[in-house]
């Protein structure tokens, strides 16, 4: 399933299009969510390759990779249409 999908991750690549490059801490803080809820999806986003992620100051900030989200979107909006499509095609057998 797409990384996008998932309201959390969407939430933190929301907050990341805004302020680059951040902390799991201050990704915590400004959404609202515990440190270690941050850290795991921040580490998938990480495995997905949608941040990049560098050590500063003993501290790991992260930032978009943006060709990644690109292509990430674009299998979004295709799974979308998919989705879409099954869903009228069920409805057109009642």
């Amino acid at each position: 399933m797409n990384p996008l999908f998932h309201l959390i991750r969407y939430r933190i690549i929301k907050l990341l299009l805004i302020r680059q490059p951040i902390s799991c801490k201050e990704v915590a803080e400004t959404l609202d969510i515990d440190e270690e809820t941050a850290s795991f999806h921040l580490a998938k986003l990480d495995i997905e390759k949608l941040v990049i992620s560098e050590i500063r100051e003993n501290e790991k900030y992260y930032r978009l990779n943006e060709n990644e989200l690109f292509l990430c979107l674009e299998e979004a909006q295709d799974e979308i249409r998919k989705m879409i499509r099954k869903l009228y095609m069920n409805k057109d057998r009642r």
